[in-house]
């Protein structure tokens, strides 16, 4: 059935096979909007496709793994993004409060390290770790200190407050 015009459904719509909406996709479901904006569901697969401007931005797989640049999610959540040092603007991640001054960024830098950076605007601020109590362990999965450092016996400490 094909429609020339617009169509509104006020009550529930059931498809039994292929829904195309905007395209004539071989997907179960296929929504398209004018620029490439879509999203794809396929029963054969199982997996549901967000697109903006013809390009893959975000899958959520039959397990539940979600990706946001990634097709292929490895855990529950992957995020891929930028390699680059740290700075504003180079975070895989941003996590904003509510006005949206302060942020907690996350980021990595290719075959060198990972990184976590407190900042409001151009301001990095304080990062505080188990701030309401708990202990922090770095090369331990069992810290019995409020910091327990494992590994290699060099340590550089530029204040402790006992």
């Amino acid at each position: 059935m094909k429609f020339k015009s617009d169509v509104d459904v006020e009550a529930a719509l059931a498809v039994s096979g292929r829904l195309s909406v905007g395209t004539s996709s071989s997907s179960d479901i296929d929504m398209l909007r004018a620029g490439g904006n879509y999203i794809t569901a396929t029963d054969a697969s199982g997996v549901l496709y967000f697109r903006t401007v013809n390009d893959i931005r975000m899958t959520i797989l039959p397990s539940g793994n979600v990706g946001i640049g990634v097709t292929d999610p490895q855990a529950k959540l992957e995020v891929k993004g930028p390699s680059a040092s740290p700075a504003d603007g180079n975070e895989v991640i941003s996590i904003t409060n509510a006005t949206g001054g302060s942020k907690l960024l996350l980021g990595v830098a290719e075959n060198q390290y990972g990184w976590i950076q407190s900042a409001e605007g151009g301001t990095y601020r304080n990062l505080l770790l188990n701030s309401l109590g708990g202990n922090v362990g770095i090369g331990t999965t069992a810290p019995s200190a409020k910091l327990h450092v494992e590994g290699d016996k060099t340590y550089s400490l530029g204040y402790l407050d006992k």
